[in-house]
């Protein structure tokens, strides 16, 4: 009796929950060993070859199964208290499905200046040979860093195709760097808080992920001076008529009176006084214009860069007021203020400066400087709000009080006091009356106020 008890004992395995596995391989001879072993995190069965791992006699194959059992144990212990479940994320995979997750949030050109950043990640991440989003780890960052730096200047390939891009000698500079580590730190984020890296904290990702110094010179803007001759310019472009066009040579239309090119005063002129971003100015539309309330409702937020809305009051340049009134009768039933039927397209407003530069004698300038002028006179002109300048400045182009003043207050000094609108303080009063006097057929000498009436 006793006998038969003991040949059916069980005896306690040291290693409960990893079995070894022992297999012949016929062709070869050769006899290969593996644990064998439930995945705690994935609940399914996993196996590790332990003849790969250099395990070769017994003794080593106990030991790595004892030390696997007790971490399977631990790792028990720690999802029953609570523990998050490890998860393994293809990196490719995981970076489109945030790209597709976030176009749903922001804006298609936000996600393509992504798609570019990411796009070297992806190319870091083969180098790197990292596989999963669970096993990018902090050293990971430094080597990352690394390698966004050192990469080269991407330029024009000469005698390519158009749009076609080389590399080249030169070395990025670092806004380039910083968009890139900025894009690469956003989405690392966003994966830290869905528990796809966890081996990374928001710290790891400041502190080994840093920003590329750079060096900031003083924010531009023009001058009166500036201003005049760049006005001058519109008008020399828009003056350009064509010779004859087959409808005119029909006898449809008197000789030399098509406007050759895109009419861009008007536009450079709202950019200019109203402070607005270029691409909010290309998507106005005429029912976001109230001119009865003299004030521009910039409502429709997918057009605003912030997403938030804002009011730009017209008080402050009542002469281009008066020219968006006059617009406003010519525009019909169509209902973008300079687009037509549709908004203007980002290709003709930058062509249209394009040409300016080149052909016209307009003096440098971009349509971010045109905001910022707006911005500086407005900080600066005492005439219009005095004290409350820089805050009427912020609040007219949509960021905060502490950017007025530290880049626009103060930094003009030669604005006359007497100077109430913004028209006079950047000194275009009396050309502008002369532009609109000849273009829109709009008196010189009376009120504004009382023209703007008129068109209402």
């Amino acid at each position: 009796m006793e006998d038969k008890k003991q040949r059916t004992r069980r005896f306690r395995s040291p290693h409960p929950g990893v079995k070894i596995r022992k297999r012949y391989w016929p062709k070869s001879g050769l006899t290969t060993y593996s644990a064998i072993y439930l995945d705690p995190d994935t609940g399914k069965m996993a196996s590790v070859s332990l003849t790969e791992l250099g395990h070769h006699n017994e003794v080593q194959r106990k030991d790595y199964c004892v030390r696997k059992s007790k971490e399977i144990q631990r790792r028990r212990d720690e999802l029953a208290a609570g523990g998050q479940r490890r998860t393994q994320t293809d990196i490719n995979v995981a970076v489109d499905r945030y790209l597709e997750e976030k176009g749903r949030e922001i804006r298609a050109r936000t996600v393509e200046i992504y798609g570019e950043a990411l796009q070297r990640f992806r190319d870091w991440v083969k180098i790197a040979n990292v596989q999963l989003a669970e096993h990018l780890a902090p050293h990971h960052l430094h080597q990352l860093r690394a390698y966004l730096i050192g990469l080269p200047k991407r330029q024009a390939e000469k005698g390519g195709k158009r749009g076609k891009r080389s590399e080249g000698l030169e070395r990025r500079r670092p806004p380039s760097i910083n968009r890139d580590i900025r894009s690469i730190r956003t989405m690392l984020t966003y994966w830290r808080r869905r528990d796809l890296t966890p081996l990374l904290t928001s710290d790891h990702l400041i502190d080994r992920l840093q920003f590329v110094k750079e060096p900031k010179g003083l924010k531009t803007f023009l001058m009166q001076d500036k201003l005049a001759l760049l006005f001058a310019a519109c008008q020399r472009h828009d003056a350009v008529k064509f010779t004859e066009t087959r409808a005119e040579h029909a006898g449809h239309a008197p000789v030399g009176n098509t406007p050759r090119y895109f009419e861009i005063t008007p536009f450079v002129l709202t950019v200019l006084l109203t402070g607005c971003r270029v691409g909010e100015v290309r998507k106005l539309q005429w029912r976001q214009v109230l001119l009865e309330h003299k004030y521009i409702a910039l409502d429709d937020t997918e057009g605003v860069k912030t997403a938030t809305g804002r009011r730009i009051s017209l008080d402050e340049c009542p002469l281009l007021s008066l020219m968006l009134a006059a617009m406003k009768l010519r525009a019909g039933p169509t209902p973008f203020v300079f687009g037509g039927a549709t908004e203007l397209s980002k290709e003709v407003a930058d062509n249209c400066r394009d040409r300016m530069l080149k052909q016209f004698d307009a003096p440098a300038f971009t349509w971010q400087e045109l905001r910022r002028t707006c911005g500086t006179f407005l900080s600066c002109a005492s005439g219009i709000r005095g004290a409350g300048s820089a805050w009427l400045s912020a609040a007219r182009l949509g960021h905060g009080l502490d950017v007025a003043q530290k880049h626009y207050l103060g930094v003009l000094n030669n604005i006359p006091v007497e100077a109430k609108t913004l028209e006079a303080a950047m000194g275009l009063e009396d050309a502008m009356r002369t532009y609109l006097a000849r273009r829109f057929n709009v008196g010189r000498d009376d009120s504004s106020a009382a023209k703007v009436s008129v068109f209402r």
